[in-house]
C-alpha cells in the first residue's frame, strides 16, 4: 500500500488499518498517520499526533496568534539508535487552545522534504517500520523460502553484505580513534611558537646598549674599529666595536636611522664558514619549552620540513636574562640548511615527551639487557 492516493482518515501504529479522525483543516486526499514524532516551531518543542504528506497535527500549548502564518517546522522522528530531522515549511492553519491540538499545512506539499517524509510513511505503512512506544523501530522480516539455487545465492549475498559491512564499521572506528588520538596528540604534546623562525648565519649578535637611534653603521669595520653608534636617549652616543677581524657582518634588521631597544640585535657577525641556523624570537616563559622538547619541527613556506633543536649555549645566555624581554634563540638544525634558503621563515612546532617515556626506555633497555646475558 502506497500513500501517493488513500482515502480520508487515519492509520493506527498498531493494526495499519484507516479509521475516521474529527473533522480537520487539513487537505483530505492523504490518510493521516499516528507515528512517534516531535516537532520543533520557532523553539518550541511540540508532540506529534498525526502526520501526512500534505501537513500534520501537533499538541502543546502556542499562542492563537500564530494562525495564518508561516512556519520553519523541523520534525523529529526517533528510532532506536539514531533521531532522522526532516526540515518544512508550513502554515499554521488552526490551533484549539482547549485540547492544544494544532494543525499545520505545508506550504510546498511537494518541496525538498518530500522523498524522505514519504519513504518514511511507506515504510509505516508497509509494516517495515513499526511503533515500539516512543520511538521507532525497523520490523524483523522471516526470511522466504526460495526455488533451486536463488536461496544459495541469497545466501552468499548476505554473507558479503554481512562482511561488507563489518569492514565499514571497522574503518569508520580505526578512523574514530585515529583522529582522536592526533586530536590529544596535538593538545597536549604539541605546542605552536607564534612567532616565525629565520634562516640566518650561524655567529652572534651586536646588540644595542641601550635605547635610541643609530647614529653609525659599519659592517665592513676591522677589529677594534666602530661597527655602530647609537645616540642615546640621555643625549649621549654610545659606540660598539667589531670584535673579530675575520668575521662577515651583516645587518640584523636596523637601518642607519633607526630606532632601536636596549638588547635588540643590530649586526650579525659570523665566520665564513659559519652553517646556516634558524633564529627566534620567544618570551622567557617558553625558554624551559624550548630546553625540554624532543624535537622542534619547523616547516617553510613551500612545504618542506626539517627537524631542529635548541642550541643549549643560547638558552644558557639567554636564561641569564632578567629583564623580561623578548629573547633570541638559536635552532640547530639535524641536517644542513641549503644556501638558498638563507632569510626565509619557518613555522616552529614544538614536540614534547610522552608520559613516563623514560621509564619506558630504561624498561626496554632492561629486558635487552637480560635476553643479551641469557644468550
Amino acid at each position: 500500500m502506497s500513500i501517493t492516493h488513500a482515502e480520508s482518515g487515519q492509520i493506527d501504529g498498531g493494526s495499519g488499518h484507516l479509521h475516521d479522525v474529527p473533522a480537520t483543516s487539513l487537505p483530505s486526499d492523504h490518510p493521516m498517520m499516528e507515528l512517534p514524532f516531535a516537532a520543533e516551531i520557532d523553539g518550541r518543542q511540540y508532540q506529534g499526533a498525526g502526520v501526512s504528506l500534505t501537513g500534520v497535527k501537533l499538541t502543546g500549548l502556542a499562542d492563537p496568534n500564530l494562525v495564518g502564518h508561516d512556519r520553519l517546522l523541523r520534525l523529529s522522528f526517533p528510532f532506536e539508535a539514531f533521531q532522522l530531522a526532516i526540515a518544512v515549511e508550513g502554515r499554521i492553519t488552526d490551533i484549539n487552545p482547549g485540547n492544544g491540538e494544532i494543525e499545520v499545512t505545508f506550504t510546498d506539499p511537494t518541496g525538498p522534504h518530500l522523498p524522505q517524509l514519504r519513504h518514511v510513511l511507506n515504510s509505516y505503512i508497509a509494516g517495515d517500520v513499526v511503533s515500539m512506544g516512543r520511538v521507532l523501530g525497523v520490523a524483523l522480516q522471516p526470511n522466504k523460502p526460495s526455488k533451486g539455487g536463488k536461496q544459495a545465492a541469497s545466501g552468499g549475498g548476505s554473507t558479503l553484505r554481512t562482511i561488507g559491512n563489518g569492514l565499514l564499521v571497522a574503518t569508520a572506528t580505526i578512523a574514530l580513534i585515529g583522529g582522536a588520538a592526533w586530536l590529544v596528540h596535538d593538545r597536549f604534546f604539541v605546542e605552536h611558537v607564534v612567532a616565525p623562525a629565520r634562516v640566518e648565519t650561524a655567529g652572534r649578535a651586536l646588540t644595542a646598549i641601550d635605547a635610541g637611534q643609530i647614529d653609525y653603521l659599519d659592517t665592513e669595520a676591522a677589529m677594534g674599529e666602530v661597527a655602530f653608534s647609537i645616540r642615546a636617549t640621555s643625549g649621549e652616543t654610545l659606540s660598539v666595536a667589531m670584535p673579530c677581524d675575520d668575521c662577515t657582518a651583516v645587518s640584523a634588521g636596523p637601518e642607519l636611522g633607526a630606532t632601536v631597544q636596549a638588547g635588540q640585535p643590530v649586526l650579525q657577525i659570523s665566520q665564513a664558514d659559519a652553517p646556516l641556523i634558524l633564529k627566534v624570537r620567544v618570551e622567557p616563559e617558553q625558554l624551559y619549552s624550548l630546553a625540554e622538547a624532543r624535537a622542534i619541527e619547523a616547516r617553510f613556506a613551500d612545504g618542506t620540513s626539517i627537524t631542529t633543536h635548541a642550541d643549549e649555549a643560547s638558552l644558557s645566555s639567554s636564561a641569564a636574562d632578567t629583564s623580561g624581554r623578548p629573547l633570541f634563540i638559536d635552532l640547530v638544525p639535524e641536517a644542513s640548511i641549503d644556501a638558498g634558503r638563507a632569510g626565509q621563515l619557518a613555522r616552529l612546532t614544538i614536540e614534547h615527551d610522552y608520559p613516563f617515556a623514560n621509564g619506558l626506555d630504561g624498561i626496554r633497555d632492561a629486558i635487552a639487557t637480560k635476553f643479551a646475558s641469557v644468550e
